[in-house]
């Protein structure tokens, strides 16, 4: 049923409210301001607008370089424009925010953009906020930074910049990141940190970083005191839920919020409990398995629901994963396969549902998978069935089990547009991805019922009957053997005349609509216009007739919003836009819901929520939360909820207790041990030219902390060029093994081969795997056994023996590597390595005497090998000099035996007889 009011069972308002062992808060906010460099008092504790203000009135303070926690849900682009604000900026000033869109598109705003944009413009003097990416040109891009604004800009494109000279880093004006939970050692964000302190200026930019991933920050060895250090900060605010000045500001306008809890069908409730069942076998498995791996470790298995023991085991075996055998990564990926069905169980429709489980059984890796071979199992597959249809009497009961948010959601939308509240937004529903706002919208749509028979007509498709299968289950079963399948032959066929009859049906449908279309195909048109089959957040109209707009033209409407957002056809129609809330943040302000529905339940969306209420006391009527009892997102939010209070303790502990070091960038010194050894000579910077697309990866970053001079260049031939000769071509494990399939490997050795003397193919690997070849990778790319790899890396040293293999076990140890490759090597010539592409020959001239061409048709001559090869080419000018050699001047070049086989060669009979 549904339940009014302020308090329920799952305390989503009160945030934090969970019955748990923990430190209780007033402590825990007294250690997080217990720190000396922290310019938190009592008196900071005042009466605030919102809760947005009030954090900012904390961590947006001008010349106070600080870390924002924030807890899961909590916006932070309202924090941003105070920061920039506060901080003075004018609009001839330059600030820079990284990680602020996840979009694939750069060349578009994402609606956080949008947001700061838009208030950005409307303060006085207004300021301007552009996205920069690589598709704009290097002076169109310093043309910009010079003459100032605020960007949303990629890191990767600020690194190149910095490095090339295009962003001036003395007219920086503030840096602002989120996500800085990443910003650890060899990290872009790291190299952006160290390349603006190399420029000196005369005024220091403010620093701002946010990060809402707890779970990160307290992850490893004293990663928060690694951000810190390579941020160059001391100050840290943490922004719990349960943080008392957080909780008294959002309880000033509290949501009105209305839990509807449902219960699971009685098959949902029987399909969960074999799940549970089969994930416990697996588990049991798993721990039998993992004994000699993880002998001390024990799996709890009293909540399954919430538990992530797949990932859990997983990061414990990481340094052991290339001793583990096959049948445990086995296990493991059906632990994580079991705990996908719990999610599908209660997000997708019976049919798709069902669908999904017979995917499982007909992939080729299915067989490999022991649980389908256990009762729990077999009962799992008939229970997802009998949602479907049921066999009977030589009868098809096709009854098609509706989820049972549908109808709730229904009865939700009804009683809003019966509330008789002046609508003035539109009627915002909260999914769990884009595919469930997509099939809620055409449910509400067509109904439930001609909803789920689109679905049954695609599984029906799927199943690719054929004519024959009419006729079987006709006859009776011969023996006791074929008895065993004469169940399955009569389904089949009850199937197949289904399918044949909903075909009929739907072709007279097409053929009354063929007639009927004659007079009217001008209307049917454009109702086929209004339609949308993209999945992006829409704006719909509950009922049958409904009319669309995209939500970029919402956005434009800016607060006036009004019934004109929707066109709609009838007044009392009621405006509906769904929203997943896998994106990074819902531009409420914006949209400005009047009702919000939080379809799949969700701590960061409820907190979101609060915090626009607050901002907008006139908005937001009432909240609807919709959760299955006893289900797995109930299970994982209360855990979240856990798992986060935990963090934010665990931080606050570990700040009272931190040693902040001081803002220091220097680069590596060189030390003078002797005059007479001239230490007191001052020695030039290591430099290496690095590949643009390189700057994606993390040894960049890496060779700058070591004080290695990067120098970004285009080049066609090579990732890295130490020195005028060597050349090396970096593959991480993965790009290794997908282009020894596609043959681009060798393609890029043999370029390197003929530009340069001395090639090098680099095999790097990651922190987080072990230094083994023996891994799993060749599964996901093609490749069958790492048999398979190993003998294409010996094809590789077979076809270019002067191509040398370089194996490094993670990024710190490919620095050293090139730090002794570069011993005694000339530094590497940038305008001429920017010059060599696939079609210079003059290169190869300067280094071997000839053509390559000829060179590697001389290559291939019996006789010649790699010893030899260089003294035959000193010898001769051309390859016809050779055809006039005598043995005896041979024999003096390549030796007797070569001399034999060569002279062998030339003078061998071709003619066919």
């Amino acid at each position: 049923g549904i339940s009014s009011g302020n308090g329920s069972s799952l305390h989503l308002e009160d945030g934090y409210d969970v019955n748990h062992d923990h430190q209780p808060v007033n402590d825990l906010v007294e250690i997080a301001h217990s720190h000396p460099d922290s310019d938190v008092d009592d008196a900071d504790y005042c009466q605030a607008e919102d809760a947005l203000t009030e954090i900012a009135n904390e961590v947006a303070q001008p010349s106070h370089d600080c870390l924002t926690v924030l807890c899961e849900g909590l916006p932070c682009a309202d924090l941003i424009i105070s920061s920039i604000v506060r901080a003075q900026t004018l609009p001839t000033d330059l600030v820079l925010i990284f990680n602020l869109s996840n979009s694939m598109d750069s060349s578009k705003l994402s609606p956080t953009e949008l947001y700061i944009q838009r208030r950005l413009a409307s303060l006085s003097p207004p300021l301007l906020l552009s996205k920069v990416n690589s598709s704009l040109s290097a002076s169109a891009r310093q043309q910009m930074y010079i003459s100032g604004h605020v960007f949303s800009i990629p890191l990767t494109t600020a690194t190149l910049d910095l490095i090339q000279g295009v962003l001036p880093g003395h007219l920086i004006h503030g840096l602002v990141f989120l996500d800085a939970h990443n910003m650890v050692n060899g990290s872009k964000e790291a190299l952006v940190m160290r390349l603006v302190s190399a420029n000196p200026s005369g005024h220091t930019p403010f620093i701002k970083l946010f990060t809402s991933n707890t779970s990160a920050l307290v992850s490893g060895y004293s990663r928060i005191e690694h951000v810190l250090t390579n941020a160059g900060i001391s100050n840290v605010h943490l922004w719990p839920r349960f943080r008392v000045r957080l909780r008294d500001t959002l309880a000033r306008s509290p949501i009105d919020n209305v839990n509807v809890f449902l219960t699971m069908t009685e098959l949902q409730q029987q399909i969960q409990s074999s799940i549970e069942e089969v994930l416990q076998i697996c588990l049991t498995e798993v721990q039998t398995s993992c004994k000699r791996y993880l002998s001390d470790v024990s799996f709890p298995t009293e909540n399954l629901l919430a538990s992530q023991h797949d990932i859990r085991i997983r990061r414990l075996l990481q340094s052991k994963w290339h001793s583990v055998g096959k049948n445990t990564k086995q296990l493991l990926a059906d632990l994580a396969l079991l705990r996908k069905l719990f999610f599908l169980l209660i997000n997708v429709d019976c049919v798709s549902f069902y669908r999904f489980l017979l995917s499982i059984q007909q992939t080729p890796r299915s067989q490999h998978s022991q649980w389908l071979l256990t009762a729990p199992a077999d009962r799992l597959f008939k229970l997802a069935k009998r949602r479907l249809y049921s066999v009977a009497n030589d009868r098809l009961n096709v009854t098609l089990q509706a989820n049972p948010k549908w109808s709730i959601l229904r009865e939700i939308l009804d009683e809003i547009a019966d509330d008789g509240i002046p609508r003035c937004g539109p009627v915002l529903v909260v999914c769990s991805d884009t595919l469930s706002c997509s099939n809620l919208q055409d449910y509400l749509q067509v109904g439930c019922q001609e909803f789920l028979q689109k679905k049954w007509k695609l599984l029906l498709l799927s199943l690719r009957f054929r004519k024959s299968d009419l006729e079987k289950g006709l006859q009776p079963p011969e023996d006791e053997r074929s008895n065993i399948y004469a169940g399955k032959r009569v389904e089949r066929r009850l199937l197949c005349e289904e399918f044949y009859r909903l075909q009929g049906k739907a072709e007279k449908a097409r053929a009354n609509t063929n007639r009927c279309a004659k007079g009217s195909s001008k209307g049917l048109t454009m109702g086929r216009k209004k339609q949308k089959t993209s999945c992006e957040p829409e704006a719909v109209t509950k009922g049958s007739k409904v009319t669309q707009k995209t939500l970029k033209d919402l956005f434009k409407q800016g607060c006036s919003r009004s019934s004109n957002a929707v066109v709609l056809e009838e007044q009392d129609d009621l405006p509906v836009m769904f929203w997943p809330k896998n994106q990074k943040s819902i531009p409420l302000s914006t949209i400005n819901p009047m009702y919000a529905i939080v379809y799949d339940c969700d701590v960061g969306v409820m907190r979101e929520l609060e915090v626009f209420k607050s901002q907008y006391p006139h908005f937001l009527h009432r909240v609807y939360t919709i959760v299955y009892e006893n289900s797995i997102e109930e299970a994982v939010m209360t855990d979240r909820i856990n798992r986060e209070c935990s963090a934010f303790e665990s931080l606050a502990q570990q700040i009272g207790h931190m040693v902040l070091s001081a803002r220091s960038f220097a680069l590596p010194t060189i030390e003078a041990t002797s005059s007479r050894k001239g230490g007191n000579q001052i020695k030039d910077r290591q430099k290496v030219i690095v590949d643009i697309r390189e700057f994606r990866s993390s040894l960049p970053g890496v060779l700058y902390e070591s004080g290695i001079e990067i120098i970004p260049v285009t080049l066609e031939v090579g990732d890295y060029i130490l020195s005028p000769e060597i050349c090396i071509e970096r593959k991480s494990v993965s790009d290794l093994i997908g282009s020894l399939n596609s043959g681009r490997l060798f393609t890029q050795l043999t370029s390197m081969k003929r530009l340069y003397q001395h090639p090098m193919l680099l095999i790097e690997f990651d922190y987080n795997e072990p230094f083994s070849w023996q891994q799993d990778l060749h599964e996901k790319v093609g490749l069958s056994s790492s048999s398979q790899i190993c003998t294409r890396i010996a094809l590789v040293a077979m076809a270019f023996p002067d191509c040398r293999l370089i194996w490094s076990r993670n990024p710190k140890v490919t620095c050293s590597i090139f730090l002794r490759l570069k011993a005694g090597h000339d530094q590497p010539d940038v305008a001429k390595a920017a010059t060599i592409s696939l079609d210079s020959e003059d290169v190869i001239n300067d280094n071997n005497g000839g053509s390559y061409i000829a060179f590697d048709m001389l290559r291939r001559i019996p006789g010649v090998t790699s010893s030899n090869v260089a003294g035959l080419m000193s010898s001769v000018k051309c390859l016809a000099d050779v055809l006039t050699l005598t043995r005896s001047s041979l024999t003096k070049v390549v030796g007797a035996n070569s001399a034999a086989n060569l002279l062998n060669f030339i003078n061998a009979d071709i003619a066919i007889s």
